[in-house]
């Protein structure tokens, strides 16, 4: 996968030579790349970083894949692990090609910390209607369907020939090939302007930052991917420019617990008796094994939970979800053991695995999804789950894979109902006073759960509060500890508010406008026509930050 993500940048460079000469070069280069596309023979990768199946399907397999491949039999590669997400309306970059969104005269954007300070204020109301495991839950879904890869490191070349349009990539060094991860900002606080970065800059006078002398925010531009390049039939379709690799599949089927490839599944089984690793602690039932660090644990052992996953070591309650997951498949898988003990252990592991799959599923579709869209939405469009029988309104033809502004901005909607802190309940439903730290000192450290934490989290979370669904965020985690550093003290914490709106930036994700186009409620001319669907504070807000050109409006 890295070798992908630095070929995809190597043909973005030749697009990007190829757009900037003259309309009439640009034409003919387009025509000639139609005719003639990049000469790479995939051939060349390692089957396991191509996003694409090595053989035809198998008709006859009783059971899922692991990487989502071959669910549709018409298209097999929809919806899969490691391929590009899909886009509802092209994308809007600066350069028509990969360059973040700009204003119209092609200046940069206001700087999204300043956005997100100017509209956010933290109010803290609780809403009656959501408990905190309506967040995790819906963050366990996100995991499940959505995995967006990052920038690794930057391309070098020494020259790159366009000579009647016969291309010539001389010398070419590719930098953090070993899988490092890229720093956008230096030691100093300045910016990395390594291509790969798309840091946020921080004012002197930021009304946190500032006082730690703070002046650079890390953030890494999503990976780039090379497919619409490689064997394309025409530059003039609509993916001719940057996408985004999503490498989880876009299926609800429980690959955070299991893995999205074939490594990684086999990772967390036992290959006995269909079970998955574990491990036993010395409070409670058994949790899941441990591995080494990863870059979503900062755990102070060092050591964090191995799963389908990385991201499961953010946070403990997400953490608890997939403690609670694994042990009900190995509970199935003993149970299904006992009933047919002449079963092979992959059998008992996959049939285990579709019900644990079909669960999430049903939890999603039954009694998450009716508190997002509404019942009224889920009767609209057919989502309801069927109480006898099986569904029978599968269509082939639509594609599964997930919008990329659906990853990069829509779903992020669950960041506003975030609580400062996940409170610690006793069995009889009772508050444990002073039992939860602030979710700034949680973030990334999943250990708590080993010392008998998780029977209060997962009390915790049916009796918590969330937040109100709006534009409000919570300053404590949200605006400036995520992910914070202990060693290196609160003030080395993120804004998550200003990289969701950097990453639609990123994305080449387009403005209001023109999802209220997609949306069929019309465009709007000028900030004035926002009145009544936005509060009259965050309108003024905008259309001073955006000097009233309506068409740079952030989609936020």
């Amino acid at each position: 996968m890295m070798l992908l993500r630095h070929l995809a940048l190597v043909l973005l460079l030749v697009n990007n030579v190829i757009a900037k000469k003259k309309s009439s070069t640009v034409k003919a280069g387009r025509r000639f790349l139609e005719i003639h596309p990049p000469p790479i023979d995939l051939g060349a990768f390692p089957a396991d970083y191509l996003p694409i199946p090595s053989g035809p399907c198998d008709t006859e397999a009783p059971y899922r894949t692991i990487d989502g491949s071959c669910n549709n039999l018409d298209f097999p590669t929809w919806g899969q692990a490691r391929i590009p997400f899909i886009r509802f309306i092209p994308p809007d970059y600066a350069d028509g090609v990969d360059a973040p969104r700009a204003r119209k005269d092609g200046s940069p954007l206001p700087n999204a910390r300043i956005v997100g300070l100017a509209i956010n204020e933290d109010l803290p109301v609780e809403t009656p209607f959501f408990t905190t495991l309506f967040i995790m839950w819906g963050q366990f879904i996100n995991h499940d369907i959505n995995n967006k890869l990052e920038s690794k490191g930057k391309i070098q070349y020494k020259k790159c020939i366009v000579t009647n349009f016969q291309m010539i990539l001389d010398v070419i060094s590719i930098a953090a090939m070993d899988g490092s991860d890229l720093n956008c900002c230096f030691p100093d606080e300045t910016p990395n302007l390594d291509p790969g970065c798309m840091p946020i800059l921080l004012t002197k006078n930021d009304p946190f930052f500032s006082q730690f002398g703070r002046g650079c925010m890390h953030m890494a531009r999503s990976a780039a991917f090379p497919s619409p390049y490689i064997g394309i039939k025409s530059l003039k379709q609509q993916n001719r420019y940057r996408e985004n690799i999503n490498n989880n599949s876009a299926f609800i089927d429980a690959s955070t617990l299991y893995g999205s490839d074939a490594i990684q599944a086999a990772d967390l089984r036992t290959f006995k008796k269909g079970l998955m690793r574990s491990m036993d602690v010395p409070v409670g039932k058994p949790v899941l094994p441990l591995t080494g660090t990863s870059i979503a644990c900062v755990s102070i052992t060092g050591a964090c939970y191995l799963t389908g996953d990385f991201r499961a070591n953010m946070l403990p309650p997400l953490t608890a979800l997939h403690i609670m997951l694994m042990r009900e498949h190995n509970r199935i898988a003993t149970e299904l053991n006992r009933l047919n003990p002449h079963w092979q252990d992959d059998r008992l592991y996959q049939e285990s695995r579709k019900i644990v799959s079909a669960l999430v599923q049903h939890i999603t579709y039954n009694e998450y999804l009716p508190l997002v869209l509404s019942p009224e939405y889920l009767k609209v469009f057919d989502l309801f789950v069927e109480k006898y029988g099986y569904y029978k309104g599968y269509d082939p033809t639509i594609n599964p894979s997930i919008d990329n502004a659906f990853a990069a901005a829509a779903y992020r909607f669950g960041h506003s109902l975030i609580q400062g802190s996940f409170h610690r309940y006793q069995p009889n439903h009772k508050k444990i006073p002073k039992a939860a730290p602030p979710l700034g000192l949680e973030l990334r450290e999943p250990l708590a759960i080993f010392n008998g934490e998780l029977d209060k989290i997962a009390i915790g979370l049916t009796n918590q509060r969330s937040r109100e669904r709006d534009q409000h965020f919570t300053t404590q985690v949200v605006t400036n500890y995520l992910f914070l550093n202990r060693t290196l003290g609160i003030g080395s914490g993120l804004d998550l508010l200003a990289i969701n709106i950097n990453r639609g930036r990123d994305n080449g994700i387009p403005g209001y406008n023109d999802w209220r186009e997609y949306c069929g409620v019309g465009r709007i001319r000028t900030f004035d026509d926002l009145y009544g669907v936005m509060p009259e504070r965050v309108i003024h807000t905008f259309a001073e930050l955006y000097w009233y050109e309506i068409r740079a409006l952030a989609n936020i």
